[in-house]
């Protein structure tokens, strides 16, 4: 839930950007989709579709559906309380990942499931789970919010290019007067840029990788060798809506 400030309540002097100063009541809506409580319900949800996908591909023991159900109602129930436990659990081991881990272990230790606590981010390194999540965060914004708000913003710009299409002025070249154009053209070079940037924002596709650390797949192919830990990886992150990339950078640092 996003509190909303007014003007008067803001303390500018203690903004750590103009985003969190001036431009904070423009953009606060956006807390939903980049807050630090919004990554931690992403870290959350990829850690426990990890746990589903290991049980799917057999490689651990079947979660029942009364479990699933239980790992669902963590995530439905992700909330402010929830996200000032792991800040507790986080000031004690000062781990932004690892505490996903320590969260949904004390969640599952007095269930049916609590075998399940070693498989949590099994064979996977820190930015598997982050990685995943900043892409996951950023794919919602652009479905949900981005593509809406610029689609709003060139129809704005097609209607004041009809409104001043009879409006004429001298138009420049290399900073000297030139031809007469009209005002209504001038706004239509920008609708037609901002269009195709549009086209390009619904087609982009955003990636991901899995493959522990330094993205050699090392602990996974040690605990399941026969096992093709390439084609699983690309399995799990399309089923996430995400595009594979198998040879992430940040993978060899």
């Amino acid at each position: 839930m996003i509190v909303k400030k007014n003007i008067t309540s803001l303390k500018f002097s203690d903004a750590l950007s103009p985003l969190d100063g001036r431009y904070f009541l423009k953009l606060q809506d956006l807390a939903s989709y980049f807050s630090e409580k919004t990554l931690f319900y992403y870290r959350l949800l990829i850690e426990i579709k990890y746990l589903f996908f290991l049980s799917e591909k057999k490689l651990i023991r079947k979660i029942e559906e009364k479990e699933k159900i239980f790992f669902d109602e963590v995530l439905k129930n992700f909330n402010e309380k929830e996200f000032l436990k792991i800040k507790k659990i986080e000031e004690k081991i000062n781990h932004d990942v690892k505490v996903v881990e320590y969260y949904l272990k004390e969640k599952l230790e007095k269930t049916s499931a609590s075998d399940l606590v070693a498989f949590i981010h099994f064979g996977l390194t820190s930015d598997d789970i982050n990685n995943l999540s900043y892409s996951l965060m950023l794919k919602n914004f652009q479905e949900k919010k981005l593509i809406e708000n610029l689609t709003k913003l060139i129809e704005k710009i097609k209607e004041m290019a009809d409104k001043f299409k009879d409006i004429v002025f001298i138009g420049r070249t290399h900073g000297q007067k030139a031809v007469p154009t009209t005002l209504g053209k001038e706004f239509l070079n920008y609708y037609y840029r901002l269009e195709k940037q549009i086209k390009k924002i619904k087609d982009f596709q955003f990636e991901g990788k899995l493959n522990g650390a330094v993205g050699n797949f090392n602990a996974l192919k040690l605990a399941f060798p026969k096992e093709n830990w390439k084609k699983l990886s690309a399995e799990f992150i399309t089923q996430l809506n995400l595009k594979p990339n198998l040879y992430h950078p940040n993978s060899f640092l």
